[in-house]
């Protein structure tokens, strides 16, 4: 239905209405109206009802909802977001590609470090996989590096330069080949970085399960069986809190004052401890207040638990 239509009929009409009672009521008054029910209470109707009422022409008919919601811009969905530098650009979404193609980047590098290097097309690696092909890859690993947005075209040409050299044979080395200035000049060239999927990256490199295992390393390349694995090895919230809290317990009964003299406290320990424990757990005085008082962590005096 064309709302915008219907709002310039019933205004039309409107105005009509209201100009013929505003001969008798002062100029400086302004008219206002409100469509009311028999009750005089406010009624509660839709566009499409009130141009059929009026008599309005709506041509078009309404849009089935996913379309409609696709047609609302994303500040409307979404809320009010900053504005964008490019038109068209949203750059409060890229933080995921970014690190995505970072971690893609890595693993490319580790898997090299693995078989000491990419085999020309064809060849075929110790673990029974056949190589992709030298060019192909490097152009993956250019793509990589352009999707973090954080490298530039120079430096993402060392890196390939550094990679290319540590092929079998060394890359390139037909006439035809292009050099590794034109590779990454193309693959910079473009906007956007293809959208690559890791079922089809192991395919391509020959990164099977047991592949994956054998690397210990892999974040993203490596098949679905394996990350669940590693899923499922990861400690739960309750487990992660008991081993903090235990470490900390620990430490304080080693170490009953901090370097400086006083008592530990909850900006003390993400300050001091942080840095020194197998993880970054402190990052706010607030969890390490809790689990002070989690621990039985008391404060001089007769004073009780700490935030009682």
């Amino acid at each position: 239905m064309h709302w915008c239509g219907i709002h310039q009929g019933t205004s039309r009409r409107a105005g009509t209405c209201l100009s013929d009672l505003a001969c008798f009521l002062p100029s400086h008054e302004i008219v206002t109206w409100t469509i009311q029910g028999g009750d005089h209470g406010n009624f509660v109707y839709t566009l499409p009802e009130l141009a059929a009422r009026l008599g309005i022409p709506a041509p078009g008919g309404d849009l089935p909802e996913a379309v409609r919601t696709l047609a609302q811009p994303p500040t409307y969905r979404w809320g009010r977001t900053r504005q964008t530098k490019n038109p068209g650009s949203a750059p409060e979404m890229v933080v995921g590609p970014k690190a995505l193609n970072s971690m893609r980047a890595q693993d490319l590098r580790t898997i090299e470090a693995h078989r000491g290097g990419f085999l020309k097309h064809g060849l075929e690696y110790p673990d029974g996989s056949i190589a992709y092909g030298r060019r192909k890859v490097l152009q993956m690993y250019a793509e990589f590096l352009h999707g973090t947005r954080e490298i530039d075209q120079a430096t993402a040409l060392d890196h390939v330069r550094t990679m290319a050299a540590n092929t079998q044979p060394p890359w390139p080395d037909a006439p035809t080949d292009p050099t590794p200035e034109a590779l990454v000049r193309a693959v910079y060239a473009k906007r956007w970085t293809p959208n690559w999927k890791d079922i089809l990256l192991c395919e391509l490199l020959g990164i099977t399960a047991e592949v994956a295992r054998d690397i210990g390393t892999l974040v993203t390349i490596m098949p679905k069986e394996v990350k669940d694995e590693i899923y499922q090895a990861r400690p739960t919230k309750a487990e992660e809190i008991r081993r903090r809290r235990a470490w900390l317990k620990d430490y304080l009964d080693k170490n009953p004052n901090p370097a400086g003299g006083g008592r530990w406290s909850g900006r003390k320990i993400r300050d001091l401890l942080s840095p020194l424990a197998p993880s970054p757990w402190w990052k706010n005085h607030t969890t390490a207040n809790q689990d002070l008082n989690a621990i039985g962590y008391k404060t001089a005096g007769k004073h009780a638990r700490r935030g009682k």
